[in-house]
Order: structure tokens, then sequence, then C-alpha cells
């Protein structure tokens, strides 16, 4: 394994890690259902768009945008 395989290992390990630990911490305070509600948003909205609108562009998004909404 090379030295740059570790490093990205590790990386991945503290983010997935770290997501735990903000759940924990953050769950008491909103509740679950808002949690899993922002989460849902946040990793559709900060990840999943920007990827959507890199690969295939907006065309496919307003054919289908009832089952983007839903």
């Amino acid at each position: 394994m090379r030295p740059i395989h570790i490093a990205r290992l590790l990386l991945l390990s503290f983010l997935w890690g770290g997501a735990y630990l903000f759940m924990r911490s953050a769950a008491p305070a909103f509740g679950p259902f808002p949690m899993v509600f922002l989460r849902m948003a946040m990793g559709s909205l900060l990840v999943l768009l920007p990827l959507t609108l890199w690969r295939t562009g907006l065309a496919p998004m307003r054919a289908y945008w009832r089952g983007v909404l839903i």
C-alpha cells in the first residue's frame, strides 16, 4: 500500500467518524427526524446536485423534475 492510499484512508476515516461525533452531539438538540432531514438535504444539495450538474447537466433534471423533487 502506497503512502497516498494510507493518507486517503485516514482522511476518509476522519470524515466518517466525525459525522457520527457531530450527530451524537446534535441529535439531542434537534431530535432524530430533523437531523435525518438536514443530513439528506445537505447531502443532496451539496454533493449530489453539483455532481449531477457536472455529469449530465440540467436536461435530465428538467425532464424528470417531479421525481427529482420527491
